[in-house]
């Protein structure tokens, strides 16, 4: 072979073997064991734990292997976030993060990378992973940790967990236009840790950052708040934190139709479902306002959808003249009113019989003194048909307990007996073809049963013991308690913190339990602007047994 033929043949070999190696470099390892091990961090420079690290901008992450840029998500984060973002080179098993200004005087940084981060085989990390070192003679040293779960108690991995200058959010700047001061992301087990924080205080939203822009974006994204303010250095633990998460639908929304029904009711449908609660409680906040004459109708009666959140709801205004309506109703003191107009009110033919659409709850063990008898209607009854038959309660020895009847509004009747309720099983009859709307549809035609036991007290034991609240500035506030019995239903208690006692049929029970900070007897979740932390949730670690005509005592029950 000639020299310049073996020049040429080495000049193509050496180009060939560049290529092959170019390839490699994005294509996994060929032969050999399956790589199921995902890459760890060998080091960094400044090294983590450095002090009086000199001015600089740039920090390198070495890994155990080669990693590759994530498609979506961010996966380093650095903290305090720089005024303006960093620049990420990512160089084989080296991560390089640039940032746009050299490091500040005295200052502790925190750098973060999730599990996003894969080697060329897609595994990932085991978990986050964190390294700190400060420009000044000290790092600090604070701490907050906890766990995020949904809803049903499942951990919640790959979560932004952010802590926020509490006066960028007291100053109602928009939440998605602010990144957090410091961020880490949620491990698979939901868990997460911001170690080597000052001591400052900082708001916490944990958040799925579903457009992968570093901010929290409230109605499109789920998120969670924790129980307290993050004090860092303050009188309340911080290290041990539980969130739920949430979403919240904040777009607006709009009436997109609205009807006269033959039961005389309107009926309202709503482009996404809202809580109908405030409206049920204050029926006057929905008003039909007549097109000829501006006479105003206020709702006398909301009917109760089956579930507490509903996009369609119907309510009674009374007897309304034939003309066209507008409605306005105030679903929320927060928002406007939503309105619609053109509902048609005409004489129409009513061929659609009552229903009981609240019957009173069967075979649930009551004590006495919180029986609360209540019928919802699905339209106004001719009370002009009821007899002293059409409603009767007969005790356990079968006899008639006398009742007062007192309507609360026009769809809902209450039934009162005369003679205090004792242990054992009632029943109630409702006569249903003496039961008729306006034009003469009757509810059924036959004889109705429902049944309800009441507890007898000779088989109830007691549970005693101290609530104690150990969270600052929720000391004083009440404690709502729910005794849940194994198999059975549940009780609850609100008591102020400090000795409680509760009497219980006998059996085994779980104790769990919530600070109602609002006084609502609702565990509330928290809210973002305001922003107001979530009410402080706790389970007591063991069953509590019961025993009738004994005393289970010496409970504590602590909140921390």
């Amino acid at each position: 072979m000639s020299l310049r033929l073996s020049r040429t043949f080495l000049v193509l070999s050496t180009i060939i073997i560049a290529l092959i190696q170019g390839c490699a470099d994005d294509l996994p390892p060929p032969g050999g064991e399956v790589d199921k091990v995902g890459p760890y961090l060998l080091g960094s420079e400044p090294l983590t734990g450095s002090v009086n690290v000199d001015p600089g901008n740039s920090i390198t992450l070495y890994f155990s292997e080669r990693v590759v840029r994530p498609k979506t998500g961010q996966a380093v984060f650095i903290s305090p976030r720089p005024a303006m973002p960093p620049k990420i080179k990512w160089k084989g098993d080296q991560v390089e993060i640039v940032l746009p200004d050299s490091f500040k005087a005295n200052q502790t940084y925190i750098v973060s990378a999730g599990m996003v981060i894969k080697d060329l085989r897609g595994n990932q990390i085991d978990s986050g992973l964190t390294i700190a070192f400060s420009t000044g003679p000290t790092i600090a040293s604070g701490k907050t940790a906890g766990l995020v779960t949904t809803d049903q108690g499942q951990p919640k991995s790959g979560l932004l967990v952010g802590l926020f200058d509490p006066s960028d959010l007291a100053a109602a700047k928009p939440i998605d236009s602010l990144y957090p001061l410091y961020v880490v992301t949620t491990g698979s087990e939901g868990a997460f840790t911001v170690d080597y924080l000052p001591d400052e205080e900082f708001r916490m939203i944990a958040f799925e950052d579903r457009n992968n822009n570093g901010r929290f974006n409230l109605g499109t994204e789920p998120f969670a708040l924790p129980d307290r303010f993050i004090i860092v250095g303050g009188e309340s633990p911080i290290d041990d934190l539980h969130l739920t998460l949430q979403f919240r639908d904040t777009t607006s929304p709009e009436v997109v139709s609205g009807s006269f029904t033959q039961d005389r009711l309107i009926r309202l449908r709503l482009s996404r479902k809202i809580d109908i609660g405030p409206v049920i409680q204050n029926p006057e906040r929905c008003v039909l306002t007549s097109s000829d004459s501006s006479i105003t109708f206020p709702a006398l009666s909301i009917l109760e959808p089956d579930e507490p959140e509903e996009s369609q709801f119907s309510f009674f205004p009374g007897e309304l003249p034939e003309d066209e309506y507008s409605v306005s109703f105030l679903w929320d003191s927060t928002h406007p009113p939503l309105n619609y107009s053109g509902i048609k009110v005409a004489p129409v033919k009513d061929e659609t019989a009552p229903r009981l659409v609240r019957p009173p709850t069967t075979g649930r063990r009551e004590f006495a003194d919180e029986v609360d008898i209540m019928l919802v209607f699905s339209e106004p009854l001719d009370t002009s048909l009821f007899t002293d038959g059409t409603f009767v309660i007969r005790s356990p020895s079968d006899s008639v307990l006398p009742l007062t009847l007192s309507w609360r509004d026009p769809l809902r009747l209450k039934l009162d007996p005369v003679v205090p309720f004792t242990g054992g099983k009632y029943r109630l009859d409702i006569t249903e073809f003496e039961l008729a709307d306006y034009s003469g549809n009757r509810l059924g035609d036959s004889l109705r049963t429902f049944y309800f036991n009441i507890i007898d007290p000779d088989s109830l034991g007691s549970v005693s013991g101290t609530c104690r609240v150990f969270i600052a500035g929720k000391e004083r506030d009440p404690v709502h308690l729910t005794f849940q019995k194994v198999g059975g239903r549940s009780f609850e208690l609100t008591t102020p913190p400090g000795v409680f006692r509760m009497e219980l049929p006998g059996g085994r029970y779980l104790l769990s339990g919530f600070i109602d900070s609002d006084r609502d007897s609702v565990l509330s979740p928290g809210s973002i602007s305001p922003y107001m932390p979530a009410e402080t949730m706790a389970v007591y670690p063991d069953t509590i047994s019961v025993r009738a005509r004994f005393e289970t005592a010496e409970i504590e029950f602590d909140f921390r």
